[in-house]
């Protein structure tokens, strides 16, 4: 290699870019180094020496197609000292440029020194690169190996799918192997038809072994091309060579490599040859050509596109600037469960970056990040409730000291950023006008969020209002209990006592009801209305209500319903008084005057009706006597 700034020479394998002697740069534009390659191509067979030293040349400056052929002379001894070893070296910087056959015939080299040896991965990742990359030989060979399990996992219909590939670029003895495949029926279904097309296409070829096979089928079978053969997940194949290759700094070949998934729609592959594209790795820097493979692949579903699509916007890279839109994509991607966008989502928030601030939203995103395990957001959470804490513990002090206005600016900041503590004590502050005035609405807008983090005194205020109807918030007597019940569960010891006291007036309303529903059975005067009364009149009493026992006493005295029995009816008579209710006297006359009562239907005569039945009486006793 001549250094083209201070004409220094040495050898160099094709990788070195500056100069050892001047430190410059050294290499020469692309065209020079073609012409170098014209000048070896067009030396004659009869001088290899020459023609090696002239590969050499361009091979020294990187130029892939003259590292495969310096590599080929080196393999098969052509005007150079046959060397295995060099010969696997200049394949090798030829195929990490993404030369087709270079990577076949490093990977003939590498399996014949390996073979048998953990190393030999490496051969079978070189071979299925020159398979994707077009090589006939080379896909053949990978369906050897997916037929055998020699180097990859067995899978017959893979190694039918490359044989095919490898017969339609004219590879004979791929089309023959294929043909047993239909004979045999492993990959695909058993089919004559198909079996005779390969075979015959094997024969034309020169494999004889295929008359044999032609043969046996007889002249009633009548070949038919097989329609295309497509496999599953060959996509995920390519975007694992490519993501090893990018792995391992080979970024040409990943870039091929996600190229072919990439224009079949594979969305992972289409974001990484995105990344490629924006940090020029294996392909020409071309960041506009990068946001558009982010978006193929967002669109896609793929949500690290998103983020990528979203950086695009946020810093102009190969797009217009677009805050607006930046967000948008940071925010798709949260919503679809990605950890990093959640946290940037949050930081935004925080930040007032691209939305306005919302510390309430910020923590939200926070908190769902850090659940997934993204340590950032781990960390950014537990510094944010510290802060708080401390805030809080101010608030507390102020609090206690009288100085409300003080607590009340303490509280809102901690509750803002999520400290449930804070949004307890500010809702509470808001209820009784601690340093503000009263905004029972905004209380509960605290005391919900409070409780939504499990703060059981926020719970337990949240109780009291549904039972109030206080805060814009309806009576609602199940939704107090749950409250109730949540707050009790926390330790909260006065969720007792007021759960005690909402039952007992539960039960007092409900008592009444069914009292007052006795009553009205009762005063209807219809037959079997006196059992069903009683019977409510229990059920009121079990509930406690007063007057329902002073009425079973009455009736128990009277034997109005029931058999008449004066201990039953003292012993109502004392319940009632236990329970508050004394005046007997008024509920005896009500159920006396219910058994003076006509029966239903029950119409009193008028004088002249009375008169003429005193008149029918009076004859039918002298009738009578006669």
């Amino acid at each position: 290699m001549k250094c083209k700034n201070c004409g220094s020479e040495w050898h160099s394998a094709g990788n070195i870019q500056k100069c050892p002697f001047c430190a410059q740069d050294c290499t020469l534009p692309l065209r020079d180094v073609e012409v170098l390659f014209a000048i070896a191509e067009g030396i004659p067979d009869t001088q290899l020496p020459e023609k090696a030293e002239a590969y050499r040349r361009a091979a020294e400056y990187g130029y892939a197609p003259a590292q495969y052929q310096l590599g080929r002379c080196y393999e098969f001894g052509d005007g150079v000292e046959l060397s295995p070893s060099r010969a696997t070296v200049y394949y090798r910087l030829a195929a990490e440029q993404g030369h087709a056959e270079a990577a076949y015939h490093l990977a003939f080299c590498l399996r014949e020194r390996y073979l048998g040896m953990p190393e030999a991965d490496r051969a079978y990742f070189w071979l299925r690169i020159a398979a994707e990359l077009g090589v006939a030989g080379a896909r053949r060979m990978v369906g050897d190996c997916y037929s055998t399990g020699e180097g990859i996992p067995e899978n017959p219909i893979r190694a039918a799918y490359w044989y095919t590939l490898a017969s339609e670029d004219g590879d004979f003895e791929a089309a023959y192997s294929l043909a047993k495949l239909y004979h045999e029926g492993r990959g695909v279904r058993k089919n004559p038809a198909f079996e005779k097309y390969y075979a015959e296409i094997a024969y034309n070829g020169g494999i004889r072994a295929a008359d044999r096979m032609i043969g046996q089928l007889g002249g009633h079978v009548f070949s038919e091309v097989p329609p295309q053969m497509d496999v599953k997940y060959r996509n995920e194949e390519r975007f694992e060579l490519g993501y090893r290759a990018y792995a391992e700094g080979k970024y040409t070949v990943a870039a091929l490599m996600y190229s072919l998934a990439a224009k079949d729609g594979y969305a992972h592959a289409q974001n990484n040859l995105g990344v490629c594209c924006e940090k020029g790795q294996g392909v020409p820097q071309d960041e506009a050509a990068a946001a558009v493979w982010y978006g193929l692949a967002a669109r896609g579903g793929y949500d690290t596109a998103w983020l990528n699509l979203g950086d695009c916007y946020r810093y102009g890279r190969g797009v217009e600037k677009d805050e607006a839109r930046a967000f948008e994509c940071y925010l798709t991607a949260a919503e679809n469960g990605h950890a990093r966008a959640q946290f940037i989502v949050a930081g935004c928030y925080f930040n007032a970056q691209m939305v306005d601030r919302d510390i309430q939203a910020a923590m939200d995103w926070y908190k769902k990040s850090a659940t997934q395990g993204y340590g950032e957001a781990i960390k950014k959470v537990n510094a944010i409730r510290g802060d708080m804490t401390e805030l809080y513990n101010h608030g507390v002090e102020a609090y206690e000291k009288g100085n409300y206005e003080d607590a009340l600016k303490y509280y809102e900041i901690a509750a803002e950023c999520g400290h449930p503590g804070a949004q307890c004590n500010l809702g509470y502050c808001y209820q009784n006008g601690k340093g503000c005035d009263v905004d029972m609405r905004r209380a509960v807008r605290y005391y919900k969020m409070a409780a939504e983090q499990g703060n059981g005194t926020a719970e337990l205020n949240l109780a009291v209002c549904h039972l109030r109807g206080e805060g814009g918030l309806s009576y609602d007597y199940a939704k107090a209990n749950e409250y109730l019940a949540r707050a009790k569960k926390r330790g909260v010891s006065r969720a007792d006592e007021i759960i005690a006291e909402n039952t007992a007036r539960r039960r007092k309303k409900v008592g009444q009801r069914v009292y007052a529903a006795s009553c009205a059975v009762l005063s209807r005067g219809e037959e079997g209305d006196t059992v069903l009364s009683l019977q409510f009149r229990r059920l009121a009493a079990g509930l406690g209500n007063a007057r329902a026992m002073s009425a079973l006493g009455c009736h128990y005295e009277f034997g109005y319903g029931v058999p008449l029995n004066e201990e039953t009816a003292t012993m109502w008579y004392a319940r009632a008084e236990a329970a508050g209710y004394t005046t007997h006297s008024r509920m005896k006359s009500a159920i006396l005057k219910q058994m003076r009562r006509p029966p239903a239907g029950f119409r009193r005569p008028s004088p002249i009706e009375e008169n003429r039945r005193m008149a029918d009486a009076v004859q039918n006793e002298e009738a009578a006597e006669a």
